[in-house]
């Protein structure tokens, strides 16, 4: 499993509790890439996530819900189609987070997702 973006220590130590071998560089023929998205998803960086993901793969992106169809277009130009998103809404009614989960595959298959929780954004 690999982490970008600046990954949060819990997350790191929770999944190595789980028995996932967990760095923060990118390694050719991974798994799993985990991808935090700030103020943008550059092309470079997504060619780079593309580059190492193995043929089986995944991308987990992590992104604010006014983002998604930035980060959707950016992997579908890389090669990765979105299979699944799950948008987070906070206690105010509209969705704050997203997390987007992409791989090597033929376009179409997306499932949406929304999930509410009990604490404001």
């Amino acid at each position: 499993m690999i982490l970008l973006g600046q990954p949060r220590d819990a997350l790191r130590e929770s999944l190595r509790r789980e028995g996932y071998s967990v760095c923060e560089e990118l390694v050719p023929g991974a798994a799993a890439i985990i991808v935090r998205v700030g103020d943008c998803f550059a092309p470079d960086e997504a060619r780079r996530v593309r580059a190492a993901l193995g043929t089986r793969g995944r991308v987990i992106v992590a992104c604010r819900a006014s983002r998604v169809i930035e980060v959707w277009t950016t992997l579908r130009r890389v090669g990765l189609e979105s299979k699944r998103t799950l948008f987070v809404h906070g206690s105010g009614g509209t969705a704050v987070d997203a997390i987007i989960l992409a791989r090597v595959a033929k376009r179409g298959g997306l499932s949406v997702q929304i999930v509410t929780t009990n604490e404001s954004a």
